[in-house]
């Protein structure tokens, strides 16, 4: 299930997919292989056809990755996703004091992610955050997850 936090919820059972469809899953744990073989078996695809990742994800590069995909096109799909997990799980044991800082700064993710470069070592994904240096205006000042 995927929920907004405010009782509005996606199940396995609201989607119909081909069999062949990959689907990915923008939200926390849904990389699980329990959430990821419940999807599977609710929307008809074949297993190995989800992605998510195993943990909690962010807001913030939740909408970086869309950035990414509007930007690259569907074909880039895979590889930006692939991205978006690892971004997650690097960032993770900082989502804490980053989300305090983001608020702090009235959402600019600029100094978060200027704070985030010095605690922990981004470069297997430096090409995915760097579009967040070039485009801050479509990061500033969102809801971050909880």
């Amino acid at each position: 299930m995927l929920g907004d936090g405010r009782s509005r919820a996606l199940t396995p059972a609201d989607v119909r997919l081909p069999p062949a469809a990959r689907l990915y899953l923008l939200g926390c744990h849904q990389g699980r292989e329990d959430l990821r073989a419940a999807w599977e078996a609710g929307t008809g695809i074949a297993a190995g056809g989800t992605a998510g990742a195993e943990g909690e994800t962010e807001t913030l590069l939740s909408t970086l990755f869309l950035l990414h995909l509007h930007k690259s096109g569907i074909p880039a799909l895979p590889g930006l996703f692939s991205q978006w997990v690892l971004a997650n799980r690097l960032i993770r044991p900082l989502f804490g004091p980053a989300r305090e800082m983001y608020a702090r700064s009235g959402g600019d993710p600029l100094p978060v992610l200027n704070w985030i470069e010095g605690e922990t070592d981004l470069a297997p994904v430096e090409s995915f955050l760097g579009l967040a240096r070039r485009h801050p205006e479509y990061l500033t000042g969102l809801s971050p997850s909880r």
